[in-house]
């Protein structure tokens, strides 16, 4: 009884060696699968191991969240520095004359006062042009630089008038004196 099943079929003939080789390469087969499986596979892991892969994962993902900041980062400052390009590259240049008046407005909760012409002081107020702080100066811009500007480095633009002016006042004894705007304190 050493001879297996397979040699006592083929000798009552109810199989044929060829069979019994297709069945024997099959088994084989199916052997090799499952030990690849087994080595391929996920095995059972240990407890530190599992550990250790969550903190790998973890410190992944860390690290490309630091990526994705520094990246927003860089962005940010490229753009801030293409603004403040822009603000330089399109000032109106103010040349001192003797007609030059004072111009104040408010910046940092403190008043401060440039001198610019007649003209450029009337644009001012009507909303033509703007003021924006770049380089440690106040710098005058036509007013679509100024709006270019204020989404990207809202820091930048100082001074942006609506164009509406001094709002009037309903105290009718005051209605026949109104208040010249170019007055200056």
């Amino acid at each position: 009884m050493s001879n297996s099943l397979r040699d006592q079929l083929i000798k009552l003939g109810l199989a044929t060696s060829e069979q019994a080789q297709r069945a024997r390469s099959g088994d084989r087969k199916r052997q090799r699968q499952a030990k690849q499986q087994k080595r391929g596979g996920r095995a059972p892991q240990t407890e530190a191991a599992r550990l250790a892969a969550e903190a790998v994962a973890r410190e992944k993902e860390r690290s490309r969240e630091l990526n994705r900041q520094r990246q927003a980062e860089a962005e940010r400052l490229a753009s801030e520095a293409q603004a403040r390009d822009l603000v330089v590259k399109h000032e109106i240049v103010r040349r001192p004359s003797d007609k030059d008046v004072g111009f104040n407005f408010v910046h940092d909760g403190k008043i401060k006062q440039i001198y610019v012409s007649p003209e450029l002081r009337r644009q001012l107020v009507e909303g033509k042009v703007a003021i924006c702080r770049t380089r440690g100066r106040f710098r005058v811009v036509p007013v679509e630089v100024a709006r270019k500007v204020q989404p990207i480095a809202p820091y930048l633009v100082v001074f942006l008038s609506d164009g509406t002016g001094p709002e009037e006042t309903e105290d009718p004894a005051y209605a026949e004196h109104p208040i010249p705007d170019d007055l200056t304190w």
